[in-house]
């Protein structure tokens, strides 16, 4: 029930060649890009953040659509 208790007490090894290296970088970027561009996030009533996620709804609903045409 708690991450890492095992590993914490000894009962298993911790394999670091099964962490996504690649993915943890770019996670990080994007934390610390979204860390500095914080306060303008929400200007002009949140432009921004609604955009992207109007358009991020969109990219995956033509993927989607996409995906289920190939599959028929």
């Amino acid at each position: 029930m708690i991450p890492f208790a095992a590993i914490v007490a000894g009962r298993q090894r911790l394999a670091w060649r099964e962490f996504p290296v690649g993915t943890l970088v770019l996670g990080f970027v994007i934390a610390v890009v979204l860390r500095a561009t914080h306060d303008s996030l929400f200007d002009h009533g949140g432009a921004w953040v609604i955009g992207t996620l109007v358009v991020g709804a969109a990219v995956a609903t033509l993927q989607s659509w996409r995906r289920a045409r190939r599959s028929r």
